[in-house]
């Protein structure tokens, strides 16, 4: 097993809890990249980088990330596994291209077609 895996709860928590904060930092430039990275810092932190490796491996999460908010946890989860087995920086970004706009469709689908509808219709009955 890996550091990542066991030594889980501080780092997974604290990446956790900064999800919900993911949107704070949306910008036309990266979108969800800023927080994306933002939650990324305790994992990267748990596989022992510091210093100028870390701010490095922050920066390379920076980059231009748009997928639906609340959808953006799994990816947050698949790109942690992958940085903790070690795989090179362009399979991963490589990867998040890919999984964003999925993550986006579905997002919207879920949340904006289904969930919102869903509960208005509660609230109404109730």
């Amino acid at each position: 097993m890996t550091n990542m895996e066991t030594e889980r709860p501080r780092g997974w928590m604290s990446s956790f809890l900064r999800q919900f904060i993911i949107q704070g930092s949306w910008n036309y430039r990266s979108m969800l990249g800023s927080g994306f990275s933002y939650c990324m810092i305790p994992l990267l932190r748990k596989r022992g980088l510091s210093g100028q490796e870390l701010d490095d491996a922050v920066r390379s999460h920076m980059g231009p990330f748009n997928a639906h908010p609340y959808l953006a946890g799994l990816a947050l989860g698949a790109v942690a596994r992958m940085e903790g087995s070690g795989m090179n920086a362009e399979k991963i970004e490589k990867f998040k291209r890919a999984i964003q706009g999925s993550l986006g469709g579905l997002g919207d689908l879920l949340i904006w077609g289904a969930w919102r509808p869903a509960t208005l219709l509660l609230a109404l009955v109730l």
